[in-house]
């Protein structure tokens, strides 16, 4: 019994492979049966036919058994669709051959009802179910024509046609039977599987995302404490905000003798990825800090650091992989702000002015395929106190949303720094986040955000 059951399973999977998606594994599954099973209920018909009519029908039979091995083939060699449209088609071609054969009066037609179910059933396009329809038809009316214009091949008595009628509608019944059935219980089968599929993949979400929180935690630890910002700089906030629960931007304070330098950077990517970048790319700007103080000699340390770390030698042997940064160097006593960018500016709304000042970047990204001692240059401002300055990542500006759904522009970001310069910078800080929610609204966050303003 053991050996039947393994056999039937094996003959059930022909023409399947392991990673076969489940709806096509459902499918192929569902026509092996029906096509394993149909040679058998026709086999066992042979007999009660031979008793009631003889042997009229029987080579008819043997050769639909026969046709059904091409099916079969078929699916063994994975031509899943021909396989399908053979089956329908010599079921279909099955009857008009027994109608010319025993003529009117058998009602043969009405085991096409369940081959158009059949059809319905292992097609699944609309296109597919079309065409099954049109084959229905067509083989309808050509059966009607059959039996109409062409006399039949054996004088059945009325007496036997009844016995046929008897065969077919038999015949119907078991193969509708069949059909709903062997639907019903792959459907079952496939359900089962959906739902330990489905609990399978909570439970590696669930490890994924307890993984990530904890890299979450890391990467927090990793950047410099609100607090610790707020106690050097105390008119300033800091607007942080990660797309995923890990973040490809980061923000970096050092206290030197004289001055703080303070930076806003933009990694490659974003999530995993960007994280991962964000912890090197950190790591190098703390070198850096530690060999200068000078805005634009950190930039070029920081850009020969991330190539050697990612072993950036030249174009095609490694990543291009790199980061955007705006880099403050703030003496608070004289009010001078030293700022250099790698594709990043900075924002200066001088105290009583309704404009924002911009001082461009460098146009030249860290690491990736800049040139290994690539120059960045530096500009030295003098503020007055009550003046703002602002480094961001184009997370916030990027953002889209509002009615339209359309992208913020860094043409509406200058005009809600402006509207906001009457507010203690910890309240532009919450009047930014609070914009930047209504603003996306339903709409996916489509970037880290990272906006930084000091008030000297």
């Amino acid at each position: 019994m053991n050996s039947i059951l393994q056999i039937w399973e094996r003959l059930s999977r022909n023409g399947l492979r392991d990673n076969e998606g489940v709806f096509e594994h459902r499918e192929v599954i569902f026509l092996n049966k029906i096509l394993i099973i149909s040679p058998i209920v026709i086999a066992l018909i042979i007999p009660l036919e031979i008793i009631l009519n003889g042997f009229q029908l029987v080579p008819l039979e043997v050769s639909l058994i026969l046709l059904i091995l091409i099916p079969l083939i078929l699916q063994r060699y994975r031509y899943f669709w021909a396989a399908r449209l053979f089956s329908f088609i010599i079921g279909n071609s099955f009857i008009i051959v027994a109608g010319i054969l025993v003529g009117k009066g058998v009602n043969n037609h009405i085991a096409m009802i369940p081959l158009m179910l059949f059809g319905m059933i292992i097609f699944k396009s609309t296109r597919d179910r079309v065409l099954v329809l049109f084959i229905s038809v067509l083989f309808y009316l050509t059966l009607y024509y059959c039996l109409e214009t062409i006399p039949p091949v054996y004088n059945v008595s009325p007496e036997n046609k009844e016995k046929f009628t008897f065969i077919f509608y038999l015949m119907t019944l078991l193969l509708t039977f069949l059909l709903g059935y062997y639907s019903l219980a792959i459907n079952r089968e496939f359900e089962k599987l959906i739902i330990t599929q489905k609990e399978g993949l909570a439970i590696k979400n669930k490890e994924i995302t307890d993984s990530i929180n904890y890299a979450k935690r890391i990467q927090n630890a990793k950047l410099p404490k609100k607090e610790e910002i707020y106690n050097l700089l105390p008119q300033s906030f800091v607007l942080f905000k990660p797309k995923d629960i890990v973040s490809g931007d980061f923000y970096s304070i050092h206290k030197t003798q004289n001055e703080i330098i303070i930076a806003a950077a933009d990694c490659t990517g974003h999530g995993v990825p960007g994280a991962l970048m964000s912890m090197v790319g950190s790591e190098q700007l703390n070198k850096a800090v530690l060999q200068s103080t000078k805005v634009s000699e950190i930039l070029q340390l920081l850009n020969q650091g991330i190539k050697k770390s990612l072993r950036q030698t030249s174009a095609g042997e490694s990543t291009r992989d790199g980061m955007d940064i705006a880099l403050c160097s703030v003496n608070t006593k004289e009010c001078v702000v030293t700022f250099g960018g790698a594709n990043r500016p900075l924002w200066i709304v001088r105290s009583g002015q309704g404009s924002i000042e911009e001082v461009k970047p460098t146009k030249n990204a860290i690491g990736g395929l800049t040139e290994h001692h690539s120059q960045f240059e530096s500009h030295e401002l003098k503020l007055q106190p009550g003046d703002s300055f602002y480094i961001f990542t184009d997370g916030y500006p990027d953002q889209f949303g509002g009615q339209i759904g359309k992208k913020l522009m860094t043409k509406k970001f200058k005009e809600i720094l402006i509207s906001v310069q009457h507010l203690p910078m910890p309240e532009q800080e919450k009047h930014l986040d609070h914009f930047i929610e209504n603003w996306k609204g339903k709409t996916e966050q489509v970037d880290d955000i990272l906006v930084i303003g000091v008030r000297l």
